[in-house]
């Protein structure tokens, strides 16, 4: 099975998602490559009864390269149970079963739902774990086991939306997991849904597992020491790392958190450097995927689908729809894409710019002001290029849900830029005495 043949059977199988298999598949290819160090972790948003844990189905592989899990949690990996002594608790820890293996989870509600506290606990162990470099564990009860070396693994799971308590637990934790939405075409009078068949099933899992066994994934990966394959990194062209940049960049504007230290609120922002390293790896993977021998622009395609997918809340949808729409969103469009209300619409665009991805835009007609969000001339303008859409997979083909109004630009605008700060007064000569003296008293 190679390359070409998987995607037309996705074309003819699943064509409304089937960038998100393409996807799915080029997270698996990263560890065939000795550069790998960082764990991938993707988790594909949707709401139940969506078909994410048919397409898991699809890519799982068999025991041999993958690990099917329905649920599990933080202490699954490494338990910490006082009953059992420690060679019983080491054939029950999980970490050394997913070693160079990747983990398929279909709900991931378990990890990414619940009360705050539980979350980051939670996310805690397992962003610890997605180092790659093992866990070290120890209770009161039992003796530590460690578990050190190289204990690479991946992530594919399924999961609701997440909370904002969620959003809030994996910014604290630095951006381990990164997220896709899947989108499926609405189904009505006179339209067709790709029926999901017991053949296609088989035909899907069947090309699946061939095209990961004839890129020698026997002798790379799932066994006790990986061989892999090289890529030269210094090799990547100047313009592919442009685009790599730009990718972790936007990702750590669109995760950033506003918290509250000290009677202070502050914009907490993730470091750009991990997702660097994460979209370096899945190019990497998908040019192994497609049996290339350097990275090219080609292999942006699944990184720019996390990238602006990513963003905590509603703004990766956003940023999806200011791709879609060349830079600049009316309001009545996001409305429609994203079933909501228009005031609630305007809340996202108002927290996308107080993390700085673009302006809010207020039409100067009569009637009702018509309220748009725009990228053009930022920081961000590049989403709006028809580059980026050519680069893509999904929005090549513009397959917005059924019943959303063409996206159209508004009417001559206005930007309403953010409010200036406030001229702050130095506190008089006379008071500053007065402190100092205090202080050294």
């Amino acid at each position: 099975m190679r390359w070409p043949e998987y995607c037309a059977l996705l074309d003819r199988y699943r064509p409304d998602v089937a960038h998100l298999y393409r996807l799915l598949m080029a997270v698996k290819h990263i560890h065939l490559n000795k550069h790998s160090h960082q764990p991938p972790a993707l988790v594909v948003l949707g709401q139940a009864s969506c078909g994410k844990t048919t397409m898991l189905e699809e890519v799982y592989t068999g025991p041999e390269l993958d690990v099917w899990l329905d649920k599990f949690t933080g202490a699954s990996f490494v338990t910490g149970g006082s009953q059992l002594d420690e060679e019983e608790a080491k054939n029950i820890d999980w970490l050394p079963r997913i070693r160079f293996r990747t983990v398929h989870c279909s709900d991931l509600n378990a990890i990414l739902g619940g009360h705050r506290d539980v979350i980051r606990s939670t996310i805690g162990d397992l962003t610890r774990i997605l180092d790659g470099k093992g866990y070290l564990k120890a209770t009161g009860n039992n003796p530590t086991r460690p578990y050190e070396g190289d204990y690479r693994w991946a992530l594919l799971g399924g999961c609701t939306p997440c909370s904002p308590e969620a959003g809030a637990a994996m910014s604290e934790a630095g951006p381990r997991l990164f997220f896709v939405n899947m989108r499926t075409r609405a189904v009505g009078d006179g339209m067709d849904s790709p029926s999901i068949t017991h053949e296609s099933r088989s035909t899907l899992i069947a090309a699946a597992t061939n095209l990961l066994r004839t890129h020698w994934w026997d002798y790379c990966w799932g066994h006790p020491q990986p061989i892999g394959l090289m890529c030269e990194l210094d090799a990547m062209p100047a313009e592919v790392k442009k685009w790599l940049n730009r990718a972790a960049i936007l990702t750590s504007k669109a995760r950033a958190m506003f918290r509250e230290v000290g009677g202070v609120t502050r914009m907490d922002e993730e470091k750009p450097w991990r997702a660097r390293t994460f979209y370096e790896e899945l190019a990497i993977g998908h040019m192994t995927a497609r049996e290339g021998t350097s990275v090219t622009m080609a292999d942006l395609a699944p990184v720019l689908e996390v990238a602006v997918e990513t963003g905590r809340e509603f703004l990766g949808h956003l940023c999806r729809a200011v791709v879609r729409c060349g830079g600049v969103v009316p309001v009545d469009y996001f409305c429609a894409f994203q079933n909501m209300t228009e005031s609630d619409a305007t809340v996202v665009f108002q927290k996308a710019v107080s993390v700085g991805l673009g302006q809010i835009m207020v039409g100067s007609g009569t009637g009702r002001p018509v309220t748009a969000f725009s990228v053009r001339g930022g920081p961000f303008s590049w989403l709006g290029e028809e580059e980026v859409r050519q680069l893509m997979w999904e929005d090549k083909r513009l397959d917005d849900p059924a019943g959303t109004p063409s996206p159209t630009t508004p009417p001559p605008s206005t930007i309403h830029p953010p409010s200036p700060p406030p001229t702050l007064q130095p506190p008089p000569l006379a008071s500053v005495a007065e402190n100092a003296a205090a202080i050294l008293t």
